[in-house]
């Protein structure tokens, strides 16, 4: 299979209607989301002006991952992941317009924020794994990394539209009207999982065994685990700076404002876009899956480090198109290898690993990243994680196993039909 036909199979989970509907929904929301985010972040930085302030948020945000992410991944192989998703999408709108109401009255204050962060952050914990064990419900195991791909695809398609259209409404009208604007994004969402129907296989409660059983299926088979080790070092060191960092790169070492911070995050979207379209299936083509991450990681880590170098908005929206190209590449490829390899009654609990590795670990990499630079300057702190994820990479890819690794093949499950109903 050439290259161009290797990109283009990517697309075939589309045939599936369910699949289309909900995807639809979710780009909607998820614009409305990272519209959210950018706001968000630069209310953050207005109030507190200080990177412990940002990483803090963060940290809060991201704690419940680790704290309920486990719970929530075996929920999601329990109960019905389409009801449970209506339940957190329609809590999380009501989240937003409350946080508007606040801006919009001008009585928002640091506490409310650190609030806010936590409640949200249980939201999305609670959701996550549903979300994503979901698309395989709708999309059947043959096709579920396709599926997986078409969906972060989605969100780095929202993570370019998102932060620009954030970038315009909070120079016209604020933050206020972001919050409100990604309160109403959660109705496509709504509407999308009310329509939808998926296959998802159950099993009775009492044969349900913990989330400790996923984690010990990981570090079973040497391969996951090598995949999981990737994870947490694109997560603590690769993206507690895109995800936390960037309003502080774009007024701090930048000099700039509001619009300089959207088109950092934008430059960022359109490199995980291309990687979505691009990258990610022809990584996925390769036999040698463990030196192409090391790779990917490596080519990330060197443009962070350029990031942190610069002081040019040019040469910094650059840094952020490389590394968006190559770390959401990494952790999209990782995860659609332990949903391939993941039993159809574990998978929310696989999920689940990869979650509370890539958002579970945020809250020590905010504080992390925050801390640093908070006492060395924010320049020298993204240098610092570029290292050291140069570092991690290294060390793991002087093990023979990985750079020789190859992925197999697994008996599949039959896909739902195209027709959905």
């Amino acid at each position: 299979m050439d290259a161009l036909q290797t990109i283009g199979a990517s697309f075939a989970p589309l045939r599936i209607r369910n699949l289309r509907i909900y995807l639809i929904g979710q780009t909607v929301s998820t614009i409305g989301t990272y519209l959210h985010v950018t706001a968000y972040g630069w209310v953050v930085w207005q109030l507190t002006q200080s990177t412990v302030g940002l990483g803090a948020a963060a940290m809060l945000y991201s704690l419940p991952f680790l704290l309920v992410g486990p719970f929530a991944s075996g929920w999601a192989d329990r109960v019905d992941r389409r009801k449970l998703r209506l339940a957190t999408q329609t809590a999380s709108m009501l989240i937003a317009f409350t946080l508007a109401a606040l801006v919009l009255t001008q009585s928002i204050q640091v506490w409310h924020i650190f609030v806010f962060s936590v409640v949200m952050g249980i939201m999305s914990a609670i959701d996550a794994p549903s979300a994503q064990a979901f698309l395989g419900d709708l999309s059947g195991v043959t096709m579920v990394r396709q599926a997986v791909n078409l969906y972060l695809l989605l969100v780095q398609t929202s993570r370019i539209l998102g932060p620009a259209i954030g970038a315009v409404v909070l120079s016209v009208w604020g933050a206020g009207a972001a919050f409100i604007l990604n309160g109403f994004s959660f109705l496509a969402i709504i509407a999308s999982l009310l329509i939808v129907r998926a296959e998802q296989v159950h099993k009775p409660a009492k044969e349900h065994e913990s989330f400790r059983e996923a984690i010990q299926y990981v570090r079973s088979e040497p391969r996951l685990a090598d995949c999981v080790l990737f994870a947490i070092l694109a997560t603590f060191f690769g993206f507690s700076i895109i995800l936390n960092m960037l309003p502080a790169v774009a007024d701090t070492l930048l000099g700039g404002d509001a619009s300089t911070y959207g088109i950092l995050m934008g430059a960022s979207g359109v490199g995980s876009l291309v990687s979505m379209l691009i990258v990610v299936p022809l990584m996925q083509a390769q036999k040698r899956v463990g030196a192409v991450l090391a790779g990917a990681m490596l080519i990330g880590a060197v443009f962070l480090f350029l990031l942190g170098a610069t002081n040019a908005i040019p040469l910094a929206i650059a840094a952020l198109f490389v590394s968006g190209l190559a770390l959401p590449a990494v952790m999209t490829t990782i995860m659609g290898i332990l949903q391939v390899n993941a039993p159809p009654n574990m998978r929310g609990r696989m999920v689940g690993v990869f979650l509370l590795v890539s958002y579970g670990l945020q809250p020590f990499a905010a504080l992390w990243v925050g801390g640093v630079g908070n006492l060395i300057g924010i320049q020298a702190a993204i240098m610092v994680n570029a290292v050291l994820m140069i570092l991690g990479t290294v060390a793991l890819v002087s093990r023979a196993p990985l750079r020789q690794w190859q992925e197999t093949q697994i008996d599949l499950l039959p896909e739902p039909s195209s027709a959905g109903d």
